[in-house]
């Protein structure tokens, strides 16, 4: 009778692992993650290095003076993180029972960028708020 194989048979002895081929496949498990995490790391540098070099690249531009509030609509966005509070006051609040708004006022002149919308299953915003020097009144 002829029978077709698809791998050791427990039968023929060939089945049980041995401690010289525990010792392989250890070995060689060790060296695919090894691979697979220094490709992960490489793949990390680059996307970190396209971030750097579009920093405000999709983001929101939004020019205020000094003393002046800006508001923008941010829908259901929950949660509110900028990078100086030294140069803008940012607040999150709510505007209507469907959506939230974001105000923003210049406090000294400089750039900043502000994340509305720190909540995972929620809608985020980037912004990057320009405060310029405010207009003399004549």
């Amino acid at each position: 009778m002829i029978r077709a194989s698809l791998g050791p048979d427990w039968r023929d002895g060939k089945f049980f692992a041995t401690a010289g081929r525990l010792w392989y496949q250890r070995g060689m498990i060790r060296i695919a993650a090894l691979a697979a995490l220094a490709g992960l790391t490489a793949l990390a540098a680059l996307a970190g290095r396209a971030n750097a070099d579009d920093a405000g690249q999709g983001a929101l531009r939004i020019e205020v003076a000094v003393g002046q509030t800006v508001e923008r609509d941010v829908g259901f966005a929950i949660g509110l993180l900028c990078d100086d509070l030294t140069i803008v006051r940012a607040e999150l609040r709510a505007s209507t029972p469907e959506s939230n708004a974001f105000s923003v006022t210049g406090v000294k002149e400089g750039t900043t960028m502000c994340r509305v919308g720190t909540a995972p299953s929620r809608p985020s915003h980037v912004f990057e708020i320009h405060v310029v020097a405010a207009r003399r009144r004549r």
